[in-house]
């Protein structure tokens, strides 16, 4: 982990989450904090129909938080969004844009997390920031 002190955090962010689209699957990666900004994609540029499933995984997201203790995950309706919390901190989330349908997503969601969870500090700084400034 030393190398996120040396390396511009979303760079690295940039790499991993491109790898975990690769070993992972699906169309789409965003993680994000809890009010949606600022959010890490896997693959770039984003295009107008992902951000509307974003706004879609964010209202997801939210009635989830009601209704469910942290970390969770879950499909919407027509199975194309899988979202997550990363953890019981409940402040990290992540959203993959589906290709397959509901096969195998709880293993999907657990090595998602096991990947993510290094970096949840730097994101979490990288949130801070951007809130205080």
């Amino acid at each position: 982990m030393d190398i996120m002190k040396r390396t511009d955090p979303a760079v690295v962010l940039d790499a991993v989450l491109g790898r975990l689209l690769g070993h992972h699957g699906g169309r789409q990666i965003f993680v994000f904090g809890a009010d949606g900004t600022p959010f890490w994609a896997a693959r770039l540029p984003v295009v107008p129909e992902e951000l509307g499933y974003l706004e879609r995984a964010l209202e997801l997201i939210e009635r989830l938080e009601a209704n469910l203790p942290k970390p969770f995950f879950a499909f919407d309706d027509a199975y194309r969004l899988l979202v997550a919390a990363l953890d019981a901190r409940s402040d990290l989330y992540f959203v993959v844009l589906e290709d397959s349908g509901q096969e195998a997503a709880a293993a999907r969601v657990a090595a998602i997390r096991v990947e993510l969870a290094p970096y949840a500090p730097v994101m979490r700084e990288e949130l801070s920031k951007h809130a205080s400034g």
